[in-house]
């Protein structure tokens, strides 16, 4: 059968040429699609912030909670804070803080919205692109419900992907008009949904790549006119060509990413690996994204880096990682052996390893080995060979078969969902599915740090810290646990060893400033308050604290000053408050200290 008359019976098959009534169907599957994919995701409208990144996003940026401001637009777009250039994506939690304020129930039902408009999008494009209703729907509705992409929905922080999302199936959408069509106004509409995604999340990159896959198959361009599949030299170049524009955009957002990622130092955060324990857990890391797309159960937040959780020194390329290895040598075998007789199989499998490459590990950007957002997009060369290529089995047993599959997805994928309910029950799932993993002890630390349980959240951060000794973040935490121990050299030591490691963590460098002075050393505590100030300088505690020492040194008119900054900053501090109330009873002003007394008693802290 050739090219036309495949097309002529897939569109057939489709009631893709029926009028209105295709319209009236297509439309139907869409609003199925978002139906589904609100009710999968129907415990996130519970869920609250988690500390994973939210705080650097939302919660603890000022920037952010203003909203639409024209100082927060070019902060928007020049702004290193996340080591990531994804100015679209900021200006897209600023909107949604200048409609909702920090409602948590909104920013997930924003995410949610978001990625049912790219599931919809993606059914409309491969729609066009393949002329089949049925398999693109499910498609749409397997990228939907999948578990995998929980972590990209349910997590506020995660923004980039579901938004970038939005742009990708777009440009693939305009590309199939553009293809088929030739219409100058589908290129300059590819083109801008490119440009847009790049400024969501910058692993759009690889998009053009998927460009020409989608030429090989299902359009058919790259190959000799009316052959199933292959390539013609000439109608490659072509299309290579056609291309260039977006591969430079593509460049471009890599080198502004590349550029921010280094300024904050986020590349190569494990730089002690050889080129082997990136390939290894490159190898590692393709197969376990296999295995969690077949059999999607133990899914987690954090992934440790397989060299770094190692119980023992070894090989890097452990069984698992060979049979990743395997993996991917037969099936880019596989691949390439088919792509004459089923292109199917060469798009698919390229689809899927090239989407990944840019978050495959080779340059190391984080800590953790693999990611299940990392797959956002890319686990859709993967659901392709079950959506187009199951032709020979009859029509009721392919629909039983789908069913089957997203209801199973559907229901993993609530499951998942309310696992992202708040910090705790994210890290402590964590700890149940994953070995090793010294970032769930940290934030589950942190966690009954914030509770006040003391000996616990100190156990949690010593494991943090017998997995990695030089987790900042863990040392930090036990170092101010210390100091409430009052085991004040103790807590200078670990205080001092996560500065050592986090120069720029302002919490711990605070924490240090408390130890130094109840040790006595004012001067060196003063001179760490003051890097404080430098940092934040409406840091409210370190204002109260900087303060205190002004008064104990008679100080008063300067002190004053900085505990009204305090509690201007933050005026439910209560110990600012009590301060000035000591301050103005040394001052003989009465009024003035009885009224922040009773400030001090309704404060929170």
């Amino acid at each position: 059968m050739n090219a036309v008359a495949e097309s002529e019976q897939e569109a057939a098959e489709s009631g893709a040429g029926d009028g209105k009534s295709g319209v009236s169907l297509a439309f139907a599957c869409a609003l199925l699609i978002v139906t589904a994919t609100f009710g999968a995701y129907w415990p996130v409208r519970d869920n609250d912030f988690v500390g994973y990144d939210d705080p650097l996003y939302v919660t603890d940026n000022a920037m952010v909670q203003a909203g639409w401001t024209s100082e927060g637009l070019r902060w928007a777009f020049d702004n290193e804070q996340t080591a990531n250039w994804h100015p679209l994506t900021w200006l897209s939690h600023m909107t949604d803080c200048e409609f909702f304020g920090v409602d948590a129930r909104a920013h997930h039902l924003v995410n949610v919205g978001l990625h049912a408009l790219t599931a919809v999008l993606f059914f409309f494009a491969f729609v066009v692109l393949s002329g089949r209703l049925g398999p693109s729907l499910f498609v749409a509705l397997l990228f939907a419900l999948h578990p995998l992409r929980v972590e990209s929905v349910a997590w506020i922080a995660e923004r980039k992907d579901v938004l970038s999302g939005v742009f990708a199936a777009a440009a693939l959408l305009f590309y199939g008009l553009w293809a088929k069509r030739g219409s100058k106004s589908a290129w300059v509409a590819v083109t801008l949904a490119l440009a847009l995604g790049l400024m969501a999340k910058p692993t759009l990159v690889t998009l053009p790549f998927v460009f020409l896959l989608l030429d090989l198959w299902p359009l058919r361009r790259l190959g000799p006119s009316g052959t199933e599949g292959g390539f013609d030299g000439r109608a490659v170049r072509r299309a290579v060509i056609e291309k260039l524009a977006w591969f430079g955009l593509a460049l471009l957002a890599s080198w502004q990413t590349y550029r921010h990622q280094v300024a904050r130092g986020a590349v190569d955060a494990l730089g002690d690996l050889s080129l082997v324990d990136r390939a290894a857990n490159a190898c590692g890391s393709l197969l376990a994204y296999v295995v969690d797309f077949v059999w999607p159960t133990g899914l987690a937040v954090f992934y440790p880096h397989p060299v770094r959780a190692a119980v023992v020194e070894g090989t890097p390329f452990d069984a698992f990682a060979l049979f990743g290895l395997s993996l991917f040598i037969m099936g880019t075998l596989a691949a390439c052996l088919s792509v004459r007789r089923v292109p199917l199989v060469f798009v698919s499998w390229f689809w899927f390893v090239g989407v990944l490459v840019p978050m495959l590990g080779f340059v190391q950007v984080g800590e953790q080995g693999r990611a299940d957002r990392y797959v956002y997009l890319a686990l859709i060369g993967l659901s392709l060979p079950l959506a187009y290529g199951l032709d020979r089995m009859s029509r009721l047993l392919r629909a039983g078969l789908a069913t089957l599959v997203l209801v199973a997805c559907a229901l993993l994928t609530y499951r998942q969902a309310e696992v992202w309910a708040d910090t705790s029950t994210l890290f402590e799932h964590a700890l149940r599915v994953t070995e090793r993993n010294d970032l769930a002890h940290t934030y589950v630390g942190i966690e009954r740090h914030g509770l006040g349980d003391l000996d616990v959240a100190e156990e949690h951060y010593r494991a943090a810290l017998a997995i990695h000794p030089t987790q900042a973040t863990a040392l930090g935490g036990l170092g101010a646990i210390l100091e409430q121990k009052g085991r004040l050299p103790e807590a200078r030591r670990q205080l001092e060893l996560s500065l050592s490691v986090q120069p720029n963590a302002v919490e711990t460098r605070y924490n240090l400033a408390v130890v130094l002075q109840r040790l006595g050393h004012l001067d060196e505590a003063r001179v760490q308050i003051q890097h404080v100030l430098e940092a934040r300088p409406q840091h409210a505690p370190a204002l109260n604290f900087l303060g205190g020492i002004l008064a104990t040194g008679g100080d008063w008119p300067r002190a004053e000053k900085l505990f009204l900054l305090a509690v201007e900053s933050d005026p439910e501090l209560g110990d600012a408050h009590r301060n000035l109330a000591l301050l103005y009873t040394q001052m003989g002003r009465s009024a003035d200290a009885e009224r922040h007394r009773q400030a001090a008693a309704s404060a929170r802290r």
